[in-house]
């Protein structure tokens, strides 16, 4: 869609038509929504796209409202339709729950300059507007970009590594297994148009400002409008200072704060003192909406001798410090200063937080010596009566969060505390206590909450595991990584876990302790599936040395194991076989029942390859009897898994059906989108031997997507995902292309290393003579040929592609008036 709202086909969005014929009637928002009897609220939605499409009665009401000639009524009711059938997704700005305060001159000259800048940075002093002000000119400007606008909050990141990782996971995209995620970034918005808020960049400015010069030149029709209290000074970027409010519109801020906090109206014996607050806080919207807070205990008149105190204060004060800044830090120490000292106590300890905290994080982090448990909770009861903290509801937990403004000048008094180091020490131990809850012995997260809750505390997890590495706690590190290991590894946060236990292990020194080798494992199997097999190798031998010299059979059976998977890759069965007999006697001798299971299963993989299904079915039985005593849900999956596969190998495809549809449900119900993805392409191979074509293109499709989703094409099981797409592409009649996707599947597994097994080389072996045979071999060679010169990443999209293209033409088909 062009800035004139108009899409590829030259038809125009809703909204952009609804605007045009109101500008054409002469008619601002509020007078059609009156004449309407609609809400201003919903024709703005409207407008600026945060709805794709009115009801049809909603739509003749405007029309009606407008008085449209039947021509014009026609155009608009069609656009309605449009919108309504063919709206494709875009990015959407959170919708803000209040209006702005005033900034209509601002907002009026913005639009000029947003309209021809690609970087527009507002700069200005700590709580001078800068986001809100932001927000609103985006929203204004939204439906003007095809791909919509989206909001990048940079005020958690703390690393200035993490912008890209930030923008990418705002964005919805996942980097391949190592790529940079600013590479994967500038591919996703190459060709959108999109406009991208960078929310508070001043504490990554220098990252930041690498970031958007070279997005800038990757991505022509990318804006990017920007918040920091300096600019980023690059090319091309247009510095606006955000002013502060007019006496005009900082009373009515402080009116509406204040009677919206209970205070009531003000009386007109007031206006001077309103006035004299105002000026006071120099029209800042941030001390304004803090001494308005105030108001309904103290009332104006105690607010204003309380703040004519502090403002006298600075003013005379910091020497060094800029004008703006003192007097931010005035209504900051001012609004300290009404706390009781346990509040202030918890307030400063509570900067330890980053992205938030619960009230259970609350109470372990804060309660010390002097305080107790009960009394962080009333403390914290009266940090949100008095807006020092925000309360925030989602997914079932009520959330707590600073303005980041006020955790900053909060993190200021941790770092001159006394206790700092203890309270940082007690955040950590408590994200290692969070970690550890959702995480099994060897397997990692098992219940999708585990999941869910280390999503939200992400920020928190990499402020500890900060905390620790600057401090040289590197046992303490690494328990935190291995507990997060499954988490990373479940959902495809392989190159960040990878990143943790390499910081951490390269400060170690080569010493060696349980810690050190426990970890030197679970970077290996990270390493693993992220398809660099050699460095596994490498990760998981040394694991191994190191636990033979602590005599750890525990973490022995654990990397013998892995070691075995691992050159059951490269097609070594019999070394294979000996690594999982000896991980099985290891577990034996500690006990370790897990392991056994692992090694169990590992056993049964092996033999099963090596043609001796009888045994490999024994194995299985009794690792399925392990993992159902240790009620690991995870661990009975991939047992089932394999059970799948064995009985589909003999023939038995309903027992193979069954086994793996009830794998896909424990996998789906374990939240593990790797373990989803082993089932589901599984399936999908039965699908086909059963003749259920469509079903089994469905399904291979749906475990590319899942690659995709987890940011794994080049893994032996992406891998192997992509031969079961090609199986599926010729069972439709896509010759051309299941030769080009396995060729490419085929030089992948030549750079890892890793020949396919003889069970499915007969597989792929039948589908190629085939596919010479039907297209002829001059066409066959020259697929074949373009599938060489194809990345893994390629072959993933273009077998994705071309399935659903192969199902949307089946659906087509099957119901003719779908059209």
């Amino acid at each position: 869609m062009g800035l004139d709202g108009r899409s590829s086909s030259g038809e125009q969005r809703f909204g952009v038509v609804l605007r045009r014929y109101r500008a054409l009637a002469g008619m601002s928002q509020e007078v059609l929504a009156q004449e309407a009897g609609l809400s201003r609220r919903g024709i703005a939605d409207l407008e600026r796209g945060a709805r794709n499409s009115p009801y049809p009665d909603t739509a003749r009401r405007l029309a009606d409202a407008l008085k449209l000639s039947s021509a014009d009524r026609e155009e608009f009711m069609a656009a309605c339709h449009r919108t309504a059938k063919g709206a494709a997704a875009r990015y959407r700005l959170p919708i803000e729950p209040s209006p702005i305060v005033g900034r209509q001159g601002e907002l009026a000259d913005l639009a000029g300059l947003a309209g021809t800048s690609r970087l527009l940075t507002l700069t200005g002093p700590a709580g001078v507007g800068k986001t809100r002000l932001a927000l609103e000119l985006a929203g204004e400007s939204e439906a003007m970009y095809r791909d919509g606008a989206v909001l990048v909050d940079l005020a958690p990141v703390a690393d200035g590594a993490l912008v890209s990782a930030t923008v990418a996971a705002t964005l919805g995209v996942i980097p391949a297994p190592g790529q940079p995620a600013a590479e994967r970034v500038r591919e996703h918005l190459h060709s959108m148009q999109t406009l991208l808020v960078l929310d508070n960049c001043e504490h990554l400015v220098t990252a930041c400002a690498e970031w958007v010069d070279g997005v800038l030149r990757d991505a022509a029709d990318l804006r990017i409008l920007a918040t920091s209290r300096e600019p980023m000074r690059i090319h091309g970027e247009t510095v606006w200072v955000v002013p502060r409010l007019t006496t005009a519109d900082a009373v009515a801020l402080l009116s509406r704060r204040a009677h919206a906090a209970g205070a009531p109206a003000f009386t007109r014996g007031e206006a001077d003192v309103v006035n004299q607050v105002c000026g006071r806080l120099e029209g800042l919207p941030l001390a304004i909406e803090l001494a308005a807070a105030h108001i309904p205990a103290l009332g104006v008149a105690q607010v204003a001798d309380l703040l004519a105190d502090r403002l006298d204060f600075l003013a005379g004060g910091g020497r060094v410090a800029p004008p703006r800044h003192r007097t931010l830090r005035a209504a900051l120490d001012w609004s300290f200063t009404l706390l009781d000292t346990t509040e202030q106590r918890v307030m400063t300890q509570l900067a330890s937080f980053n992205g938030g905290w619960n009230l259970d994080a609350a109470r372990d982090v804060c309660a010390d010596g002097d305080i107790s448990r009960a009394a962080v909770v009333r403390a914290l009861e009266g940090l949100v009566e008095k807006s020092v903290v925000a309360v925030e509801e989602g997914g079932g937990e009520r959330r707590y969060r600073f303005l980041e403004i006020i955790r900053e000048y909060a993190a200021e008094r941790l770092a001159g505390a006394a206790d700092a180091e203890t309270t940082r020490d007690r955040h950590a131990r408590y994200f290692l206590t969070v970690a550890e809850a959702g995480a099994a012995t060897r397997l990692g997260i098992r219940y999708p909450r585990d999941v869910a809750r280390l999503r939200v505390e992400n920020a928190n997890l990499r402020a500890a595991l900060r905390w620790l590495l600057e401090g040289e706690r590197l046992d303490a590190g690494l328990e935190l990584c291995q507990a997060l290991s499954g988490f990373w590894l479940s959902q495809g946060f392989l190159l960040e876990g990878e990143e943790w236990f390499e910081r951490f292990l390269d400060r170690t020194g080569g010493r060696s302790s349980p810690a050190v080798a426990a970890g030197l494992y679970s970077w290996g199997r990270l390493a693993e599936y992220a398809g660099d097999l050699d460095r596994a190798l490498e990760l998981i031998e040394t694991s191994r040395s190191m636990s033979s010299t602590l005599d750890d059979p525990t973490v022995w059976s654990r990397a013998c194991c892995g070691l075995g998977d691992l050159v059951l890759h490269h097609g070594k069965y019999a070394e294979a076989l000996e690594l999982y007999e000896s991980a099985a006697e290891s577990a034996d001798s500690a006990g370790s029942v897990p392991e056994k299971a692992q090694a169990l299963l590992g056993l049964a993989r092996v033999t099963g390859l090596m043609g001796d299904p009888q045994q490999s079915m024994s194995w299985l039985e009794q690792a399925l009897t392990l993992e159902r005593q240790l009620g690991d849900r995870w661990g009975v999956a991939y047992v089932l898994n394999e059970m799948g596969l064995q009985a589909r190998r003999a023939g038995r495809l309903d027992q193979a059906l069954t086994l793996l549809e009830e794998c896909h449900v424990l996998w789906r119900q374990t939240g593990t989108r790797m373990g989803e993805r082993s089932a589901v392409m599984n399936l999908a191979l039965v699908m086909l031997e059963l003749g259920l074509v469509q079903r089994a293109a469905e399904l291979a499709r749906n475990s590319l997507e899942l690659s995709l989703e987890i940011g794994d094409t080049g893994s032996t099981a992406s891998v192997r995902c992509i031969e079961i797409a090609a199986q599926a592409l010729g069972g439709l009649g896509e010759m051309a292309i299941a030769v080009r996707v396995i060729a490419a599947a085929t030089e992948r597994r030549s750079q890892l290393g890793a020949p396919r097994p003889s069970m499915e080389e007969t597989e792929i072996l039948q589908l190629l003579g085939g596919s010479r045979e039907r297209l002829g071999g001059s066409e066959f060679e020259a697929a074949w040929s373009c599938g060489l010169d194809l990345a893994i990443r390629d072959a993933v999209d273009l077998a994705a592609e071309e399935l659903t293209r192969r199902l949307e033409m089946s659906t087509s088909v099957a119901d003719p008036d779908s059209s």
